[in-house]
This record gives structure tokens, C-alpha cells and sequence, in this order.
């Protein structure tokens, strides 16, 4: 590896993932450009979506799983009329299905019965792993496997436009939804098929596409080791959480493993950042509501 790669500080880059690569093909590139062997995405983008894509420098890629959870929102570009067997553009079409009858007031009122809890089944040519082998892989072979569904979150959905055979959604939803399965879903409610043919995700966590960088301009101003206003630090992109200062002897005690107790307002258990008497962020605990304890969860020291 080139010595004269920049050492960069423990963060998050927030990239706009360009169509036509993968998320892991992103995290390659940056690999070239910097030097650290700890680096990783915060949530996968097939190669022909867009936007934002979290990317965990050292020490960083511990919060990967925060981000993971959290909730996403994406512009889809849904095409009726047509299905896939990707269920998005990449694949193969079937036969098309007449949409002129279909207007927009339907479509409304069936968008409205997808938000909440659903079960979802994920595309057979998805990167989930059966016996270690990526369905994908075991797809493009013809082999058939089964999927199990499960249980996905719909926050909120929006019809952006609809010019036929062209609708424009805005959905956020939880960690595990597949957009392409919900296009292919959604042709199939309304009788005409559908796939996905673009996405762009706007928002994962409290990473948002107006904040973003290109690839590109990264590598660029890694080249000129010009980057330290386009790290984000570690507690910034765990907002959804709630901050507790302790005192110097309380941080001492949580970085080396041990419970202490904590009077609190915090009505329940949850996981919360902790920061030291200079009210610098360390780590996350969890505080146990009943015993008024908190308990390291991952600390940084």
C-alpha cells in the first residue's frame, strides 16, 4: 500500500452512491485512497440506485449496526404495465399487461394499504445468504429456493407523480425493506405488474443526500488531504439517541466494563450515548430503567 496515503481520523463519510456499482465496490475505491483497513458501508444499494450511502472509517464502523437499523426513505421510479423477474430493470420482462384503465385515485388508495407493519418477501436475486451462498448466485443457476417472509415497517409513502405507465413514490421505511419486492408487489395488487426501474435513497438515519459527497469529489480531496470538514463524527449520526454527560469517575468505570448507577428521567430501557466530563462521546450504554443502572454497550477508549 502507498505510505503516502492520508491517515485518516475515526468518522463517517456520507457518499452519494453513483448508479452502476456496488456498495462494496465503493468501499474499495476509498481502501485505494486511504489508509486504514477498517472500513464499512452502513446499508447495501444495488448497482442501479443512488444516493446516500453511509461509509465507516476505523474505529466508526463498530456504529455500522446503529445505522443499519435505522429507518431509510428513497424515490422510486415504478414502472406498471411491465415485471421483471429481479423485479427491477436488470431483469428479465415477462409479458406486458394493459394499464390505460388505471388512474390516479386508485393508485392512492392502494399505495395507503401497504404503510404500516407488512410481511414482505425479499427477491430471489438479493444478497441474502442460504447455506452461505448468496440467493443471487444460487438464482442465476436455477436454483429454486424458498423465502421466508418477514415483517417490514412502512413509516410513510407518498405518490410524488403519476404519469402513466410512470409513478414517482417517496418512501420511508424500516431496516429489511426490499423497494424492488414492494414494486413487484404492487403491480401485482393492481393487477398489472410492475418493477422497479430507478432509486435514489435520500435519508439513511440522520444521513441526508443534500449533505452528501460524490465518490469522485472524495477521492479528489483525499488526494489533497482536504477532508476533515467532510468527516462526520461519531455521535452526530446517532442523534436518535439520548445524551447523558457523566461525571469523570462514572467514565472511568463504564470504559472498563463495569454497571454504575445512574438516576435518570429516562422512563424505559434504551440505549443512550455517553460522554465524559469534557463532554466528549466514549461509547454507548444501556440504562436499565427499574434498577437505574447503566450498562456499557460499546465503548471507545
Amino acid at each position: 500500500m502507498n505510505s503516502n496515503l492520508p491517515q485518516l481520523p475515526h468518522g463517517f463519510f456520507n457518499i452519494d452512491k453513483p448508479i452502476g456499482i456496488t456498495s462494496m465496490d465503493v468501499v474499495r475505491e476509498l481502501r485505494k485512497e486511504i489508509k486504514s483497513k477498517k472500513i464499512g458501508h452502513g446499508g447495501t444499494l444495488d448497482p442501479l440506485a443512488t444516493g446516500v450511502l453511509p461509509i465507516a472509517i476505523g474505529n466508526a464502523t463498530r456504529l455500522l449496526e446503529y445505522l443499519l437499523n435505522d429507518s431509510k426513505t428513497y424515490i422510486a421510479e415504478i414502472e406498471i404495465g411491465k415485471s421483471t423477474n429481479t423485479y427491477d430493470a436488470e431483469g428479465n420482462f415477462s409479458n406486458e399487461e394493459p394499464y390505460g384503465h388505471i388512474e390516479k385515485s386508485y393508485v392512492e388508495k392502494e399505495l395507503e394499504k401497504f404503510l404500516g407493519i407488512i410481511d414482505q418477501t425479499p427477491p430471489i436475486f438479493s444478497a441474502i445468504k442460504k447455506n452461505g451462498v448468496p440467493m443471487y448466485q444460487l438464482a442465476r443457476r436455477g436454483i429454486h429456493v424458498e423465502i421466508p417472509s418477514r415483517q417490514v415497517q412502512i413509516i410513510m409513502l407518498d405518490l410524488e407523480s403519476f404519469n402513466p405507465p410512470y409513478l414517482t413514490i417517496k418512501i420511508k421505511c424500516s431496516k429489511g425493506f426490499y423497494v424492488r419486492s414492494f414494486a413487484n408487489d404492487f403491480g401485482k395488487k393492481i393487477g398489472t405488474g410492475a418493477y422497479l426501474k430507478s432509486l435514489n435513497r435520500i435519508q439513511s438515519g440522520d444521513m441526508k443526500i443534500e449533505n452528501s459527497i460524490s465518490l469522485n469529489t472524495l477521492k479528489e480531496e483525499l488526494k489533497q488531504e482536504n477532508y476533515s470538514n467532510l468527516i462526520t463524527n461519531f455521535d452526530s449520526v446517532l442523534s436518535h439517541m439520548e445524551k447523558k454527560q457523566l461525571t469523570e469517575q462514572e467514565s472511568i468505570k463504564l470504559k472498563y466494563g463495569q454497571k454504575i448507577v445512574h438516576n435518570s428521567s429516562i422512563s424505559n430501557n434504551q440505549l443512550i450515548k455517553v460522554f465524559d466530563q469534557n463532554n466528549i462521546f466514549f461509547g454507548i450504554a444501556e440504562f436499565m430503567h427499574q434498577e437505574n443502572i447503566l450498562k456499557p454497550i460499546k465503548m471507545f477508549i
